[in-house]
């Protein structure tokens, strides 16, 4: 009985387990399913002969088992393609952008993609002084060019920087420098926004921003870094 009671519950767990990657209230729901489902499979399964049960689950587990491997690993041998029932998704066709929503259903591996963070961090601390943390307000956020990336990465390159996060957007005259990201919007979810009337604000010579370097970006765009003069550190 309870290897049969395991076996029922192998689709139910493949689909809802795959699907559902983050711990969201739905999560739990969809865990219920299951159980609920795999306890009614294995019901329904009592009366029938051993081969017949055999080929039924293997029958049953066949899309749970390709939703698990496409979701889980990123090749092109397993093609996806958007799939909904209702609340429940079933499969995702850009699982990269499923990560980078708000409120993510999905959790990517680590884009391979190399972001120049370390040159934006470093042209920053070359034209920096010693003598105080630089303030750093990155025009435009963008999940891998953000504030809190290089906030992270300065501390990595071992010349720390403060900066903010994706809803704190002060006003770039208070911070010493300013990094203005470039590209189309919304290609990276909803918080890959460009900030277009404070980016030209910031290349008006008369608001004594200095350009100090641009760092080409993926997007096939440079980055434009900034050093505010009037603050004078």
């Amino acid at each position: 009985m309870v290897p049969w009671c395991l076996a029922g519950a192998a689709p139910a767990f493949l689909l809802f387990s795959g699907s559902q990657r983050n711990p969201t209230p739905s999560a739990g729901l969809t865990r219920a399913i299951g159980i609920a489902g795999a306890v009614l499979l294995v019901s329904a399964l009592q009366g029938l002969r051993h081969p017949l049960r055999r080929a039924l689950l293997l029958f049953l587990c066949a899309y749970p088992a390709y939703q698990f491997i496409a979701s889980s690993f990123d090749t092109r041998y397993v093609p996806r393609k958007d799939l909904r029932l209702g609340p429940f998704i079933l499969l995702i066709k850009d699982l990269e952008l499923a990560s980078l929503q708000l409120i993510p259903t999905y959790t990517f591996p680590a884009n391979p993609i190399a972001w120049p963070t370390r040159e934006v961090v470093s042209a920053i601390a070359s034209h920096t002084s010693h003598a105080h943390l630089p303030a750093v307000r990155v025009v435009g956020e963008h999940p891998y060019m953000s504030g809190l990336v290089l906030t992270y990465q300065s501390v990595l390159s071992g010349t720390p920087i403060t900066s903010h996060g994706p809803f704190r957007r002060q006003d770039p005259a208070l911070s010493d420098f300013s990094v203005v990201v470039c590209g189309p919007e919304k290609r990276y979810g909803p918080l890959d926004l460009r900030e277009a009337q404070v980016a030209a604000s910031i290349a008006d010579p008369r608001n004594g921003f200095q350009e100090i370097a641009r760092v080409r970006l993926p997007s096939q765009c440079d980055a434009l870094i900034y050093k505010n003069d009037r603050l004078g550190r």
